[in-house]
This record gives C-alpha cells, sequence and structure tokens, in this order.
C-alpha cells in the first residue's frame, strides 16, 4: 500500500461493443485493484462509474468505508449496453464528481478510465479537450484500452504524460487481470507526483499512512 492518500475513479465502458462477459472481466479487473489499495485504512477513497452517452455514477467516494464494501458494490453493477460517448462522460465527472461526494480537496484525484475506444472518431478532438481540462485541474488520467488496436493512440491523447506511464493496453480483456499490479504502481506513483509538486508549491510535509491513522486527520493528507 502507497503511503500518501488518494481519491480514485474508475470509469468503465459500458457500450455494445463491450459485450456483456467483458463487461463482467471489466468489474472483477476494478475489484481486484480495489481490494490491493488503501481503503480499509481510510487512506484511499473509490469511486465507480460506467458510461454510454453519459456518466452513471455506482458509488461515490465516500459511500463506502471499506474495501470489501466497495467490491461488493462493482461486482452487482449492471451491464447496459448501448452508443458511448466518452467526451460527456468525462466532462459529468469533472463536474459532478471530483470536488464533489466525498472528495479530499488535498488528496490527489486520479482517474481510470477502461474502454475498448472511441465509438466516433468525430468525438476524438471532444474527448481530448475534456480530457486535458481533468489534467489542467491536477487530475492524473490512466488508460486503459482492451481488445482494440486502433484505440491506443487516442488513449495517449487522453492520458497524462508522459503517455506510456500511463496508458497500459490489455489485447484481450482477459489480459486485464495481468494489469492489476502496473496499474496499482502507476497509481501510487501519481499521487507521489502530486505530493512532490505540492510539497514544492506549498512547503507541506506529506502524511505517511501510519501518521494518517494515529492521527485520524479530518483534512485528509497533509500536516
Amino acid at each position: 500500500m502507497c503511503l500518501y492518500a488518494a481519491d480514485v475513479v474508475f470509469l468503465l465502458d459500458s457500450s455494445t461493443s463491450v459485450t456483456e462477459p467483458n463487461f463482467e472481466t471489466m468489474l472483477e479487473f476494478v475489484s481486484g485493484v480495489v481490494q490491493r489499495l488503501g481503503v480499509d485504512s481510510g487512506i484511499d477513497r473509490v469511486a465507480v462509474a460506467t458510461y454510454l452517452d453519459d456518466a452513471v455514477l455506482h458509488e461515490s467516494l465516500n459511500q463506502y468505508q471499506t474495501s470489501d464494501a466497495v467490491r461488493r458494490r462493482v461486482v452487482n453493477i449492471r451491464y447496459r449496453p448501448g452508443y458511448s460517448n466518452l467526451a460527456v462522460a468525462l466532462e459529468t465527472i469533472h463536474e459532478n464528481v471530483f470536488g464533489r461526494y466525498g472528495d479530499r480537496p488535498q488528496a490527489p484525484n486520479i482517474l481510470v478510465v477502461v474502454t475498448d475506444g472511441i465509438d466516433n472518431e468525430a468525438t476524438v478532438s471532444d474527448v481530448r479537450r475534456k480530457a486535458s481540462a481533468l489534467r489542467g485541474d491536477g487530475v492524473y488520467i490512466i488508460t486503459v484500452p482492451a481488445a482494440y488496436e486502433g484505440s491506443v493512440q487516442n488513449m495517449k491523447k487522453i492520458a497524462s504524460k508522459p503517455a506510456n506511464d500511463y496508458v497500459f493496453r490489455a489485447r484481450t480483456f482477459d489480459d486485464l487481470a495481468s494489469l492489476q499490479q502496473r496499474i496499482l504502481d502507476r497509481i501510487c506513483q501519481g499521487r507521489c507526483s502530486s505530493y512532490n509538486k505540492k510539497k514544492k508549491k506549498k512547503k507541506k510535509r506529506c502524511m505517511s499512512a501510519v501518521m494518517y491513522a494515529l492521527l485520524t486527520c479530518t483534512t485528509g493528507v497533509h500536516v
């Protein structure tokens, strides 16, 4: 477990092209990552959303306080096939999740997008613009393109920089399980990068997981 807190949001593609069996594999992947985050200690908070032409929030960042509770909710999310619009979904997450629903002001925001690609190439520029707005507000974006070669370059345009560090391709949905540790490592490195930047600007000391547990600081992550 990483030493510094983070608010992590998973955004999952629920479009028709994904198919229900693959969607369930995505849920298993998220459940596996959540199990290894610091939810039980209160260090990490997790939210999960799915998207078609909009994002649907299935659990907010402060809704569940244990990894088991989060995982039970995750595996019971229902598949909703249809046409997807990632640009609108990113905007919804930006406006209605980060900064609200339990998001801690000083905890780094990390968004993990799992998708089989962008349905309509005409929306690519919109997706890039919405992703840029998120990154501009300090959100670290990890993209996980699954089972579609053509989506990889687009996902690199969406992800945080350097893109090769924030894009994790799964050749098939079954390969998602093998990416769990790499995603966890990137989440950890993303939050530490955020704290290092804040430390330089604000000259504050990051609170470790041990200190957090001992002091149960209500403001979260800095002393």
